[in-house]
């Protein structure tokens, strides 16, 4: 691999043509996609170290956070902690919905069907002539009435249970052409500005010493937190510079809101059959997926929702009958699920939280690694994020019982006000803080992910989610890369007059 640590490299002054800044899933992605001279920089090291993580960390001053939990400085970033649960955003959040503010994306969901489909072949999945990836054949949830709730699939990418799906493994033959390099122990700290024109990246390797990176295309790609925190300070530096934008950077921060329901109350005969029914599922030749329910659009709608999705944990009740690892290995080759005899079912819900203005990242006073200050996370629920909690956990209940599942007790702490804040975990899905928008005063970035006001710098990852919807964020991440790419593969000439006309060269950056 052209791998190597920056306080290795002797130059003040590299060159390239695109530098991509940070090596998870939205980094590596795009350097895989793009064809021709590029770097990668990274911020942490070929594997995980706890030092550098700890060094990292964030200041909270919301509701209680987690914000570094998967905000991992190592190359393949987050997806060395990535169990590789997939799913596509649903059409209905991409929609302009009024009573759910700075709803609605740029782009729809067929702008981002194709680039789905890559993303699903680009973690190992087949799909047949450009088709969705087909869920399971199923009977309807609810067996009359308007629908709340309606079946959901996720996949996991990788066959065996519990494999973590590190991108850096995935991806390590992208770096063996002598034009694409992978640069890591660097903290990129600022742009080099001409005009609105990023001229390069200023690094800092791990000795202190500051190392400009000139590129005609600039990416930060350097997961939610960290995008934010990188254009927070070439923002602080050169005031002004981002104009309009600057009312929405840091801003529209969210996670999903994950609650935890509790406990089922079941005979053994509802224990087993609600695991038959909802449950993650092993089958040959197609990998794991996992059922379970989310809020129909059509009840959303009419009550006024926002998206939302639960899914249920098994856990064995300690039988002397439960089945034995041995015992459970031939009906889980054949694509059928163990089903425990005796145990709990509990219940987990994920509610896409309102794009809320005072929900947001800033710089703390504290410095972290390469005197960079470190974020401070003011996380906020909306009272909107409440309501569709409860209704649809209110929902849940009623069609457990009616289908025979069993009873989930009145929560006492949900309530379409407030939720204790007991019930509420972190689901690590950051998001937002640096949105996609068509107007440059509702966001920061463009439908092409382009800073606006800017030329050549451009976002990717979670942070530019409009809205967040209900699911796992990273097959939707993976899939912004790749139509990233096919936007700066047609950029190329232009690019390419740009560096011409300021003199800049296209030898590569090591020989």
């Amino acid at each position: 691999m052209n791998c190597n640590a920056a306080h290795e490299i002797d130059a003040d002054v590299l060159e390239t043509g695109t530098v991509i800044v940070g090596a998870g899933a939205a980094g590596l992605t795009l350097a895989d996609a793009l064809p021709g001279d590029l770097m990668v920089v990274e911020c942490g090291g070929p594997e995980v170290d706890p030092r550098i993580q700890t060094t990292h960390w964030s200041h909270v001053s919301g509701e209680k956070i987690n914000p570094d939990a998967v905000r991992v400085h190592a190359i393949g970033g987050a997806t060395t902690r990535w169990t590789g649960r997939c799913i596509e955003l649903d059409d209905f959040d991409f929609e302009d919905r009024p009573w759910i503010a700075q709803a609605g994306w740029p782009i729809g969901k067929g702008d981002l069907a194709p680039f789905y489909d890559r993303a699903w072949a680009s973690l190992g999945f087949t799909l047949c002539d450009g088709m969705r990836l087909p869920g399971p054949t199923v009977a309807p949830v609810e067996p009359c009435g308007m629908p709340a709730m309606r079946e959901c699939s996720w996949w996991f990418s990788g066959r065996k249970a519990n494999r973590r799906q590190n991108f850096a493994n995935r991806y390590r033959d992208i770096f063996t052409h002598p034009l694409r390099r992978l640069l890591y122990a660097a903290n990129a700290v600022d742009f080099e500005v001409d005009g609105t024109r990023i001229v390069g990246v200023n690094i800092v390797d791990r000795g202190g010493r500051r190392k400009l990176i000139r590129a005609q295309n600039v990416v930060i790609a350097a997961g939610c937190l960290d995008n934010i925190k990188l254009l927070l300070l070439h923002n602080r530096r050169v005031p002004g510079v981002l104009g309009p934008v600057e009312g929405w950077l840091g801003r529209g921060f969210m996670q999903h809101l994950r609650v935890s329901c509790g406990p089922l109350v079941q005979d053994p005969v509802e224990f087993q059959a609600l695991q038959r029914r909802f449950n993650i599922f092993f089958g040959p030749g197609r990998g794991r997926h996992e059922i379970g329910l989310a809020v129909d659009p059509g009840f959303a709608r009419a009550e006024r929702l926002g998206n939302a999705s639960v899914f249920f944990e098994y856990a064995s009740g300690r039988s002397r009958f439960a089945p034995s690892r041995a015992a459970s290995a031939l009906p889980r080759m054949l694509g059928r699920q163990v089903v425990l005899p005796q145990g709990r079912a509990s219940l987990f819900a994920d509610v896409e939280q309102e794009v809320c203005h005072d929900s947001r990242v800033t710089l703390h006073d504290s410095l972290g690694p390469s005197g960079i200050p470190r974020a401070d996370v003011h996380w906020k629920i909306a009272a909107n994020d409440y309501r569709t909690a409860e209704a649809v956990i209110a929902r849940t209940r009623t069609l457990l019982d009616t289908l025979g599942y069993g009873q989930l007790p009145a929560l006492s702490g949900v309530s379409p006000t407030r939720i204790e804040p007991a019930l509420i975990t972190d689901s690590n899905h950051p998001l937002g803080g640096t949105r996609m928008s068509a107007d440059p005063e509702q966001g920061v970035v463009n439908a092409n992910c382009r800073v606006h006001g800017t030329d050549n710098l451009f976002v990717v990852g979670g942070s530019v989610f409009s809205t967040g919807g209900h699911g796992n964020p990273t097959l939707t991440i993976v899939a912004l890369a790749h139509r990233l790419a096919e936007h700066l593969k047609a950029r190329a000439p232009v690019a390419s007059a740009a560096a011409g006309a300021s003199g800049s060269t296209d030898k590569p950056l090591f020989k």
